[in-house]
């Protein structure tokens, strides 16, 4: 599944992913951070700067990236952010997040069914 990934939704995905597992889950989690990561060239030409813990870009400038979730990755996902809603920790800036890979993916099953 591809999905289209502003600036935040890769900083929040970066976030919220599990920071243990086992090894197999490790390693799929190692090659998606990659996806996630910012290019030289997005990084220049989006004006993104670090400063200490804050990130700053160039929102008129920045594009969203198609990014390919596979199945284990997308379930990884969902439970983080169904985790987070459960335990009332979601926070607002999660929130976009949370309706792409929720919100979203329940739509697109039930159009999947119907087919």
């Amino acid at each position: 599944m591809k999905k289209s990934l502003g600036v935040s939704d890769r900083l929040h995905l970066l976030n919220i992913l599990p920071k243990e597992g086992n090894a197999v889950t490790l390693r799929v989690l190692r090659q998606f951070k990659m996806k996630l990561s910012f290019s030289e060239e997005e990084l220049k030409n989006w004006e993104i700067v670090i400063e200490g813990a804050n990130i700053k870009w160039n929102q008129e400038k920045a594009k969203e990236k198609d990014i390919e979730i596979g199945t284990v990755m997308l379930r990884l996902i969902e439970d983080n952010l169904k985790k987070l809603n459960d335990e009332k920790k979601l926070i607002e800036s999660q929130l976009d997040l949370y309706d792409k890979f929720i919100e979203e993916v329940k739509e697109e099953k039930k159009e999947d069914e119907k087919a």
